[in-house]
């Protein structure tokens, strides 16, 4: 199948800053393609695609016999008008004509307008939401175990509404430890302020962590820096990030091009 062959359907979701990691991986998981990302002050809009899935062949295959089937039963009933043409005629004049009824159309959930619920545990806001008529996902939460006692104690930082009545409640613990997509962030704003002709750090998805014994976690990083002429030069950072959630601090850490410069960040 070409690509000018290929259907897609499209999903918009917003995240917040700093966990747009988390809701790529997610939805990447239920097979759906990342294809770009907005982001703005707070939030970042990220934009999916998958493949519309084409009618089974078994399914055609159906609809042809089908379609075999009625022909068959039209020949047959013109042969037996043809022997009985006076039976039928006074069994058309005799009998009420029936009108096949149309089949009803699936019901359509009635949704109330969703609940504001930033800042509540995630139990609290799903009762909310399963109140209004909605379907209640939780994401951002790792307990494969207790998930119930988790989204008691995490609180809702986002959610977001589709059309098909489900809910997706994004959670946060409120006393975390140091996040590792929060430090890659933190280090990625770190570099590009210090680029003097501008330049992007691929944080999201150009990156290998390894995490440390000592809470600290180690990044390597892609990033496009300018020179001095404007040209954009391939670059690799590395370095450690360590401290708290809410105060980071990079440990150690440099840049280096591929055209041999190599930057010391507290240099």
């Amino acid at each position: 199948m070409s690509d000018e062959e290929v259907r897609y359907e499209t999903n918009e979701v917003t995240a917040i800053r700093g966990l747009e990691a988390k809701s790529i991986a997610k939805w990447q998981k239920d097979g759906w393609e990342f294809v770009s990302q907005d982001e703005g002050l707070l939030r970042t809009k990220i934009t999916f695609r998958r493949v519309k899935k084409p009618i089974p062949k078994p399914v055609w295959y159906a609809i042809a016999g089908g379609a075999l089937l009625i022909a068959a039963l039209i020949t047959v009933g013109v042969l037996a008008e043809g022997t009985s043409s006076n039976e039928a005629d006074s069994i058309a004049a005799t009998s009420p004509t029936t009108v096949p009824s149309e089949p009803s159309a699936p019901a359509t959930p009635t949704l109330q307008p969703a609940p504001e619920v930033e800042g509540m545990t995630g139990e609290e806001a799903r009762a909310l939401f399963e109140e209004a008529g909605y379907t209640v996902e939780f994401d951002g939460l790792d307990c494969p175990d207790n998930c119930a006692a988790v989204a008691a104690e995490w609180t809702v930082t986002w959610t977001t509404q589709s059309n098909d009545g489900t809910a997706v409640l994004v959670l946060e613990d409120p006393n975390p430890g140091l996040d590792e997509g929060r430090a890659a962030q933190y280090l990625a704003m770190q570099w590009e302020a210090k680029f003097p002709y501008g330049g992007t750090v691929h944080w999201i998805m150009d990156r290998i962590t390894t995490p440390n014994d000592d809470g600290t976690f180690t990044f390597k990083i892609g990033a496009t820096v300018k020179n001095q002429y404007g040209t954009d030069v391939d670059a690799t950072i590395e370095g450690d990030v360590g401290g708290t959630y809410e105060n980071l601090k990079i440990v150690d850490s440099i840049l280096y091009t591929n055209t041999g410069d190599i930057i010391d960040f507290h240099g």
